[in-house]
């Protein structure tokens, strides 16, 4: 950078006899500062919102798809997977089975459950909140 043109940007400064002395020269960079930061938030918050999304390939998963991928689980954990997949408060009406001795859920009315033909309905899809 040149000598003089360091020597002009030193030099910008308040008057001396603006309110508030060095503090409100403080207070000036400060105030400039976040402008800044503002502004280059604001940009990047504008550019990710039209940055391309990613699309997972194959589509969307259906539940058949979700229930056969955890068909390599042991099974306890096949049935709380089965449990995870579904809305919370179906989720919690087939939960309190869990615990009576005797009545805990076959992972078959889990399965029917999840593919709507039996006990509590649909399946939880994560992507869209339903």
């Amino acid at each position: 950078m040149p000598a003089d043109l360091r020597a002009a940007m030193a030099g910008i400064r308040l008057p001396p006899d603006a309110a508030g002395g060095h503090l409100g020269e403080l207070f000036a960079a400060a105030g400039a500062g976040l402008l800044g930061a503002s502004l280059a938030a604001l940009l990047l918050s504008m550019l990710a919102r039209h940055a391309p999304r990613r699309r997972r390939a194959g589509g969307p998963v259906t539940t058949e798809a979700r229930i056969a991928a955890l068909g390599g689980l042991e099974e306890n954990a096949r049935r709380r997977a089965l449990l995870l997949l579904m809305p919370h408060a179906e989720r919690a009406q087939w939960a309190t089975r869990l615990y009576r001795p005797g009545s805990t859920p076959r992972i078959h009315e889990l399965e029917e459950a999840l593919r709507g033909s039996g006990g509590p309905g649909r399946v939880h899809d994560a992507g869209t909140g339903a």
